[in-house]
């Protein structure tokens, strides 16, 4: 699932742009500063809104394919700043090696009964849509050639949307 689809399918990801404020407030202003620009607004327009309204314009924004660069960076900078122990503890389990959460070379996929196991683990400790986020990120990007996470992320119930996007084609 692209990043833009995990907002528009995910609505409380919308929580992780608070945590986002308050993990990096950098990547926070320069999400809001791109977000502003590509709307020819100023961010100090978006600056001047309550919280509350302020992220659903952001998760409303970055819902859209348009966004869906600025989507990635600002999941990206949220799992870094505010949930590498979640991001180690799946690779851990995996006996993946890395440092600080960060992968250099992805090794093969393991087992699919391992690959079950850390997911049920990360979904007994942490919320179900951060879990489905990362993980959904996890199987786009490049590196990764997991078949059987990928069928997973997919099929597993507790990672699914409760409300699909309305236009898949979005």
């Amino acid at each position: 699932m692209s990043p833009d689809k995990i907002f528009s399918a995910y609505p409380p990801v919308a929580a992780a742009l608070g945590e986002l404020r308050e993990g990096s407030r950098d990547a926070y202003r320069a999400a809001v500063a791109v977000l502003a620009g590509r709307r020819k607004l100023r961010p100090a327009f978006i600056d001047k809104k309550p919280l509350a309204e302020r992220h659903a314009w952001m998760a409303a924004e970055l819902a859209k394919k348009s966004n869906a660069d600025v989507a990635a960076e600002v999941l990206q900078g949220w799992l870094f700043a505010c949930r590498k122990p979640m991001m180690a503890a799946f690779l851990d389990s995996l006996g993946a090696p890395h440092e600080d959460a960060l992968i250099e070379n992805l090794p093969p996929e393991p087992p699919r009964d391992k690959i079950e196991a850390a997911v049920s683990a990360l979904l007994d400790s942490h919320p179900a849509w951060a879990v489905a986020a990362y993980l959904n990120l996890f199987v786009e990007m490049d590196i990764a050639e997991w078949p059987s996470l990928r069928g997973i992320v997919e099929s597993d119930p507790r990672l699914q949307p409760a409300n699909p996007p309305a236009n898949p084609a979005q």
